[in-house]
């Protein structure tokens, strides 16, 4: 989700039309909310009371996190054993991946994950020790392409 960034100066009394509306909460004010499935360029149209107009154009990027599973089952019968994410074309590298208990303790860490498309997380254990079935938390830091930084988190169920 993002909140397009626009300014208009002059009056007070402009009026605003976002084109197109797809993904928009509010296609008729200066700064809506955007939650776009993938990139897309947006036109604003902003007419004054004389009746002058002018245009503009937005392009928003969408940043594809890195696909988690919800859940897996380390309980060696080779069948989802290992916590994995699917990194997308813009992601360089997992460089921080947690994971919390529900009480908040860290139960394992690791940095500079491999920058393959299909990443190896975690294999259910901490400290050598399988960890008791449960929702954990993890969040994650990965760097993109463009060297930006990108930080998630989510929930992961663990089935023995």
């Amino acid at each position: 989700q993002a909140i397009i960034q626009a300014t208009a100066t002059g009056s007070s009394s402009y009026l605003y039309n976002w084109s197109p509306t797809s993904f928009l909460n509010n296609p008729t004010i200066l700064n809506p909310i955007t939650k776009p499935l993938r990139d897309i360029t947006y036109t604003i149209n902003v007419t004054g009371t004389g009746g002058c107009a002018r245009s503009d154009d937005v392009f928003v990027k969408v940043l594809l996190a890195p696909v988690i599973p919800n859940a897996f089952s380390p309980n060696g019968d080779q069948i989802n054993d290992i916590l994995e994410a699917h990194l997308g074309p813009e992601i360089q590298q997992i460089v921080l991946f947690q994971v919390f208990d529900r009480w908040g303790n860290l139960v394992y860490e690791e940095e500079a994950l491999s920058s393959e498309q299909r990443v190896h997380l975690w294999d259910g254990t901490a400290l050598g020790k399988k960890v008791d079935p449960g929702v954990y938390v993890y969040r994650f830091e990965a760097v993109l392409k463009s060297g930006r930084r990108l930080r998630g988190a989510g929930d992961i169920t663990l089935i023995r």
